[in-house]
């Protein structure tokens, strides 16, 4: 029994020795193949940089040096052209260096693959090395090198040193020949030896590495082989690795010996005094060693040395005691080396599970127990497909059953959500030697993969910005640009990589610019700012530039990136927008807004100078016939050529602006009296009575000055031009084509007239205007049929203010679209009630203004909307017009004019006789009505001219289908002419003057002659 339970305690130590050892390699295995897999990755990602791509030009070699810069894992980077010549390498080149012969570059070269060499010299580093190399493919689809990656032995060596393995252990990697390439402890003098350097056989070629326990120099250690690559002729790089067992079995061979030999005593002792004292000697004893072994099977020894019995048997528990204390010595040093592997599984970023064949959960380990997708619980005695979402779960049990079929490392990526946020992982499965079980590991490359896809947008914008964009070195040399610079500059990107920055230079910087360039680059990192640099073609162009400084771990400048846009449009548009913001279109004169400038400056100048400045404010006089006859191009054409003679006409300092319209004025400053303005305005209006020659047309206009001066008449620029157009007007009102000089009286109507505009919106506020209504007879029956609404204005202080003292302000300030709807709005209310007395057909009209006719005022065509609110029909109203509407009229007074007669609203012709009297627009516009003007009315007698003109119109008018209104009827005898020649209606004192509402309706039906006689 002794020696089975030493023989059973043995085995356990070696399997518990030969478990470390394979979780130990598996690690590393998955950690070096993992160097192996990004070396391969990033070679692949190198023979695709269009610098690589041409292995003989000088760049290649500018840009290699950067890249070993930033990559410390390799002593050497190179790109051997197609027939082995080293032109293009990372490292300066001393000499020729061709590497055809070489078996890694020869598998790259023909089989278009990534190849990994055996133990060598490198030719360009001049170290022993492995070289690993992948294909670098034209665009013709042709090799036309190979990137090669030299990582030294040495190295390597010192990444094997990186793991915290047990005491004593040895690790060790071997290329494809079975040649050391790299060991743990680094010992170079065993590189390049084969593996029986350590007493065992690594066969390259073999499907299957298994483990052994071998003993060298008195150490015995279980080794445990796992394959890094594979290659196709089946040769393989493996990683070993040797966990030393020799003290615990030393341990358990001396306690079996001890055992054995004070087994032998103490039954021999047994044998001597079985007679003497079996109980107390022996069986006594034999119980309390009973009992010490089955704690120690239990783990814990708590033995009191046996004080009694036989001296074998007190031996036999010293010995039991040495025993005891060595099993428990070697179960602590195997605790201690399970919770080294522990420290290592929990330091690494891993989820670690063990697998049976059937993909069962054995065991688990992670350094954070939160990293797993559920409770750690819901994993033992499960598969994955039982515990991940389905569609992961799948992807586990394919590739797993994948796994357990070739016997080879098997990795995969997957997505997981996981707290709402999708993360992705990778997946490698790798065998348990002799056993149907594999170890699971699982990362999270989540930032990884967050970092390709920024790499990915990144080119993205690279090749896509609308933005140039160039990358150089720390020394200004140009190793990438995007499409948008070869648009830009019309460079290719292979004309310009390898060039410094200073090729695209416009030689319009001097050094000093760029020495503060590099200046402020290399303190705060970045600049911007404009600047102006050369195209291909030669063309110097402005550029917005921004350049930002990209530094290493050390916070030294590795690269630039420059970003800049072509602004040359920008800059156009920029002085395009201040042209207009500036000057006139038309004309290219200053328009208003430089012209307070300019007068502000002046006035400055004048102060200093005391001296004064003029304005000269000018308005060309029936500008608008020329428009409306010969059409606004000519028009144009004529302010131009306006422009031009008033430029002539003034002194060189003087400014000639642009106003708007046909509206100019003339800044003269530092002038010590009126004469020079006023020499300038006679000039003016002298060169302005030629004759201006537009295409085939002789066209002659006049214009109206007004004059100001500061300081007299006004102390502020604002002030200049309101004074000077006050005495434009001025002159307009005294005949046109002359000039006036602006007078303390123009001032005092301006204010006169702000007040009554001012007065005039609180009227239409406070509800201060009211109507009266004068009745119109019917002549024939002298029935009341009709009556004018009739608007005043009872102002609260002035009093009542009859309508031609405020109807044309209210015309000119566009007041009078609103008072037209407030008279519609009670002639409305008016007509509503008077119908109720006067019958069904009453009439009354309103007076409009032309400006209600206008294209902007749309009151009007509300009018019958209200009518019908009201419950009134159109033949309620009769629009008052007058004949000037009519000459002046548009698309747009026709239109209103059109809808009124659609909808019942019949139209009155005010006035007529005093203007145009045109029958040819009286027939256009369907006219209802016409009014004879009372001037006719008044001097009314049977042989008058006034008779005989009202006759003539009366009988015109009825010839055209036209009803005829007399005004002004003061007189019995004016009534029974007009009664006589036919006259349809009259309205005049001798009936009633306008009346107040309350009032008219208290007239009677019908004026009777006694009634006329009683009035």
């Amino acid at each position: 029994m002794i020696h089975q339970s030493a023989v059973e305690k043995r085995q356990s130590i070696i399997n518990q020795s030969k478990q470390r050892a394979i979780e130990t390699a598996t690690h590393l295995s998955i950690t070096q193949a993992k160097i192996i897999s990004d070396t391969r990755d990033y070679l692949e990602y190198l023979a695709t940089v269009p610098q690589i791509q041409n292995p003989s030009h000088p760049r290649c070699g500018h840009f290699l040096q950067s890249v070993l810069r930033l990559n410390p894992n390799y002593v050497n980077i190179g790109i051997p052209r197609a027939d082995g010549e080293l032109l293009c390498n990372g490292l300066p080149m001393n000499r020729a260096v061709n590497v055809f012969d070489r078996e890694y570059f020869q598998q790259s070269l023909t089989e278009r693959t990534f190849a990994i060499s055996t133990y060598q010299l490198d030719r360009a580093a001049g170290k022993t090395s492995v070289n690993f190399s992948y294909p670098v493919i034209g665009a013709d689809d042709n090799v036309v090198g190979v990137a090669v990656a030299v990582v030294s032995l040495d190295w390597w060596s010192r990444q094997l040193s990186g793991h915290e393995l047990p005491p004593g252990t040895v690790a060790f990697i071997t290329d494809t020949a079975g040649l050391v390439v790299a060991n743990y402890p680094v010992e170079p003098s065993r590189h390049g030896k084969p593996a029986t350097d350590y007493g065992v056989s690594v066969d390259p070629v073999a499907d299957n590495l298994s483990d052994d326990i071998v003993s060298i120099q008195n150490v015995r250690r279980i080794y445990i082989h796992r394959t890094l690559y594979r290659k196709d002729d089946g040769s393989e790089v493996t990683v070993s690795i040797g966990i030393p067992i020799e003290d615990a079995l030393q341990q358990a061979d001396a306690a079996f010996t001890k055992s054995l030999v004070y087994f032998a005593l103490f039954m021999l002792a047994v044998a001597l005094i079985a007679a003497r004292a079996m109980h107390l000697s022996i069986i006594r004893p034999l119980q309390k060693l009973t009992v010490a072994a089955a704690r120690l099977e239990q783990g814990e020894f708590s033995h009191q040395p046996v004080l009694s019995g036989v001296d074998e048997i007190r031996n036999l528990s010293t010995h039991f005691e040495t025993m005891a204390s060595a099993r428990l010595t070697a179960e602590v040093r195997a605790n201690r080396q399970r919770e080294e592997l522990d420290s290592i599984f929990s330091a690494l970023p891993d989820l670690y599970f063990k697998l049976n064949i059937k993909g069962v959960i054995l065991d688990y380990k992670a350094s954070e127990p939160a990293e797993l997708y559920t409770e750690a619980d819901n994993f033992l005695g499960k598969r994955m497909v039982d515990v991940l979402p389905a569609e992961t779960g799948e992807i586990f049990e394919a590739n797993l059953r994948e796994h357990f079929n070739s016997r080879r490392l098997t990795s995969w990526e997957y997505p997981l959500e996981i707290d709402g946020q999708e993360m992705f992982f990778e997946a490698r499965a790798n065998s348990i030697n002799n056993s149907d079980e594999a170890v699971l590991v699982i990362r999270n490359i989540t930032r990884q993969k967050e970092a390709e896809r920024s790499m990915r947008l990144a080119a993205l914008v690279h090749d896509n910005s609308s933005e140039c964009m160039v990358v150089t070195d720390s020394n200004g040399i140009i190793l990438n640009v995007n499409p948008a610079f070869t648009r830009v500059t019309g460079y290719q990107k292979e004309e310009v990589i390898g060039l410094k920055t200073s090729a695209l230079s416009s030689g319009r910087h001097d050094k000093a610019f760029y020495k503060e360039m590099w200046e402020v680059l290399k303190t705060e990192g970045r600049w911007q700012g404009e600047i102006f640099n050369r195209k291909k073609s030669g063309e110097i162009f402005p550029e917005w530039l921004s350049i930002n400084t990209i530094v290493d771990e050390q916070g030294e400048p590795v690269q630039h990136v420059a970003l800049y846009r072509d602004i040359t449009e920008q800059k156009k548009a920029t002085e395009v927008i201040w042209r207009q913001a500036h000057f006139d279109e038309l004309t290219g004169l200053p328009n208003r807004n430089t012209l307070s400038d300019r007068i502000e400056q002046e006035i400055k100048k004048a102060n200093r100078h005391d001296s004064s400045v003029a304005l000269l404010f000018l308005d060309l006089d029936q500008f608008k016939e020329v428009n409306d006859t010969l059409g606004h191009d000519k028009g144009d054409l004529l302010l131009q050529q306006v422009a031009q003679r008033l430029l002539g006409a003034v002194r060189e300092e003087d400014t000639v602006a642009r106003q708007g319209g046909d509206e100019f004025t003339i800044v003269m400053g530092d002038i010590q009296s009126i004469a020079p303005a006023e020499r300038v305005a006679e000039t003016i209006i002298d060169q302005l009575a030629e004759p201006f020659r537009i295409d085939e047309d002789n066209i002659y206009i006049s214009a109206s000055i007004g004059i100001a001066f500061y300081p007299d008449d006004a102390a502020d620029s604002i002030g200049l031009i309101t004074s000077a157009d006050q005495a434009m007007y001025a002159a307009k009102e005294g005949g046109r084509n002359r000039f006036n000089c602006f007078t303390r009286a123009m001032q005092d109507r301006a204010m006169q007239r702000m007040e009554m505009i001012k007065d005039l919106r609180i009227a239409l506020q406070e509800r201060q205007f009211s109507l009266n209504y004068q009745p119109i007879i019917c002549l024939k029956s002298r029935q009341l049929c009709k009556a004018e609404a009739l608007i005043r204005w009872n102002h609260p202080q002035k009093g009542l203010i009859r309508p031609d003292a405020f109807i044309p302000l209210a015309e000119e300030v566009f007041l009078i679209s609103a008072i037209g709807e407030w008279v519609f709005d009670e002639a409305c209310c008016a007509v509503k009630q008077l119908r109720s007395r006067y019958g069904d057909d009453f009439q009354i009209s309103v007076n409009l203004s032309p400006a209600q006719f206008s294209t902007s005022d749309h009151n009007l065509l509300h009018w019958l909307p209200k009518l019908e609110q009201q419950g009134l029909d159109g033949s309620a109203i009769v629009a008052e017009i007058t004949e000037g509407l009519l000459m002046n009229s548009d698309e747009a007074s026709l239109e209103k004019l059109l809808a009124f007669r659609d909808g019942g609203i019949q139209v009155a012709l005010d006035d007529f006789g005093t203007g145009y009297s045109s029958l040819a627009y009286i027939q256009e516009y369907d006219i209802d009505y016409i009014k004879i003007d009372q001037a006719f009315v008044r001097n009314l007698s049977a042989d008058s001219d006034s008779f005989a003109l009202c006759e003539a119109i009366i009988v015109m008018a009825h010839k055209l289908g036209i009803k005829v209104i007399a005004e002004g009827i003061e007189t019995e005898q004016q009534l029974e002419l007009l009664i006589a020649a036919n006259c349809d209606y009259g309205q005049g004192y001798l009936f009633s003057k306008p009346l107040e509402m309350e009032t008219f309706n208290q007239l009677p039906q019908a004026f009777l002659p006694e009634c006329l006689s009683e009035g």
